[in-house]
């Protein structure tokens, strides 16, 4: 008796399942698709309003179509972001600070995420304080990730005077990390307090701290020039 309802059952589960794969499968090809369009545009094609409307379109599928994944939301708000830079459409602060928010919410210990919501908030937003909480967050749960860490360099160097107390303090903190990282982010910190109103100040905490050899002569040759040689 129980295997006349058992069979059934299990063809109905497996049925439910392949729906979903599919489902999540349509919404992958969707996805690659918007970032196909980003991808592009970041390596200097332009943008024109059809390909946004496709780009945008193509991302709102996917978002649809498996409302579970946070990628999905931060491609779609990158997408709207584009489309404001490029002047094709109107930013609408509310929807994109919902997918972040959703997005952030879906996985909070992901440290990119609060890193890309922050970068909408300080640079589409115009909403510096509000960033600076961001990245602090991304700090708690990811203290050593790149991304987070270089977006604080950014954020400090055009808005610090606008940037609370408990960020300016992280920051400092932050800088020690970034002068003992592996090289990629290492130049990538260097590229950006070169011209840093904040490099003087930067290279004055540094000193302080307890550098290596290496990470001392490092950062003499790339950032601190003034500093005096190692001797001995």
């Amino acid at each position: 008796m129980q295997s006349r309802w058992l069979y059934p059952l299990l063809a109905l589960l497996m049925l439910a399942g392949i729906t979903l794969a599919a489902r999540q499968g349509i919404a992958s090809a969707f996805h690659f698709k918007s970032v196909f369009y980003l991808d592009s545009w970041h390596q200097g094609k332009a943008a024109t309003a059809q390909s946004y409307q496709d780009a945008k379109a193509a991302a709102e599928q996917a978002v649809k179509l498996d409302r579970a994944n946070p990628h999905y939301r931060l491609m779609l708000a990158r997408t709207l972001e584009w489309g404001h830079y490029q002047q094709l459409e109107p930013i609408d602060p509310t929807r994109l600070q919902a997918l972040y928010r959703h997005a952030v919410a879906q996985r909070p210990t992901w440290g990119d995420g609060y890193a890309a919501y922050a970068y909408a908030l300080a640079w589409v937003l115009d909403q510096p304080g509000a960033a600076a909480e961001q990245l602090l967050l991304a700090d708690t749960h990811g203290p050593f990730m790149p991304q987070p860490l270089l977006l604080s360099v950014r954020l400090a160097n055009d808005f610090w005077p606008q940037l609370p107390a408990e960020f300016k303090a992280q920051y400092f903190r932050n800088q020690l990390k970034l002068a003992k990282a592996y090289y990629p982010v290492y130049r990538d910190f260097v590229s950006l307090s070169r011209n840093s109103p904040l490099q003087s100040v930067q290279c004055a905490y540094l000193r302080q701290q307890a550098l290596s050899n290496a990470e001392f002569g490092r950062l003499q040759r790339d950032l601190c020039r003034h500093w005096p040689k190692i001797t001995g």
